[in-house]
């Protein structure tokens, strides 16, 4: 005889369930013990289903109050919420999370890892010199297409403005390429 499925708990006082941590670790094992697709499934839709963007950035701040007047006053970002370990702001369509982690280093990182704003080609001096003035450390000169300035938050988390796109990036690397191709032939 087939024994009936137990349903998932819910949160109407059924014991395990009332909290938003029990739901979420019904959900997760509910997630590991479901049937695997068959990997070349798979293989064949991973053009189908991908990523379709950045939801959002976080980046650990020790001191809120600097990070939110560096965010808001300097580069403009508008501020959706703030609580007492943390903020998310509004950069355009992107989104932004502040949080107050005791563990940041407050080393600048040696890779070129960054983050990079838009800008517009009209608003890119303005805001550059709002930047510099602010005291914001410049960490890499620009040598590539279009304007961009790179500089550090009071955490230094690296950032960057760029008023350009990604279609006059790639035209210009591939003149830049093709020019070192036909060098390095000679």
């Amino acid at each position: 005889m087939n024994e009936p499925v137990e349903e998932m708990p819910t949160v109407a006082g059924r014991g395990k369930g009332d909290t938003l941590m029990d739901r979420l670790m019904d959900m997760d094992a509910v997630f590991r013990e479901r049937p695997r697709p068959d990997k070349t499934a798979v293989q064949d839709d991973h053009e189908k289903i991908a990523v379709t963007g950045i939801n959002h950035v976080t980046f650990a701040v020790r001191n809120l109050n600097a990070a939110l007047s560096f965010y808001q006053h300097i580069l403009g970002l508008s501020l959706v919420l703030q609580w007492a370990e943390g903020a998310y702001l509004q950069a355009g369509t992107a989104w932004i999370a502040l949080n107050v982690d005791g563990n940041v280093a407050g080393v600048l990182s040696p890779s070129y890892s960054h983050i990079a704003f838009d800008v517009t080609q009209e608003n890119f001096e303005v805001l550059a010199e709002r930047i510099l003035s602010s005291g914001a450390h410049i960490w890499n000169e620009n040598k590539s297409e279009g304007p961009s300035l790179y500089f550090t938050d009071p955490d230094d988390h690296k950032l960057e403005i760029h008023a350009s796109n990604l279609n006059a990036r790639i035209i210009a690397t591939s003149a830049d390429e093709a020019t070192r191709v036909a060098c390095s032939a000679e």
